[in-house]
């Protein structure tokens, strides 16, 4: 392969996976609680786009830092949190705040 073929390819991986693009900081998100397991540090949010990670709107569970208390997360709460890989290379909810919705 030529070094044209090679930096289209890496182009091209880098396109369609910006969260392995995305080291050493965090992801902010705001969605909507689905379900919350406090026992397992869990959460279940339908999410906005993380544009910082190349993710679309979607519904998915997340793990939670054992830091984070999640008594005041309760489902229907529209939430904003804050992501980062743990040491596992997954990324971790370190942070989660409902957001009041009146106005």
């Amino acid at each position: 392969m030529n070094i044209k073929g090679l930096t289209i390819l890496f182009a091209s991986l880098l396109a369609v996976t910006p969260a392995l693009a995305h080291e050493g900081g965090d992801a902010h998100g705001k969605g909507v609680v689905s379900s919350v397991d406090a026992v397992n540090h869990k959460v279940n949010i339908s999410h906005d786009p993380i544009s910082t990670l190349g993710w679309p709107a979607m519904k998915m569970d997340f793990v939670v830092s054992h830091s984070v208390d999640l008594t005041a997360v309760k489902p229907g709460a529209t939430v904003e949190f804050t992501l980062e890989k743990n040491k596992a290379g997954a990324f971790e909810i370190q942070s989660i705040e409902p957001v009041s919705t009146k106005k």
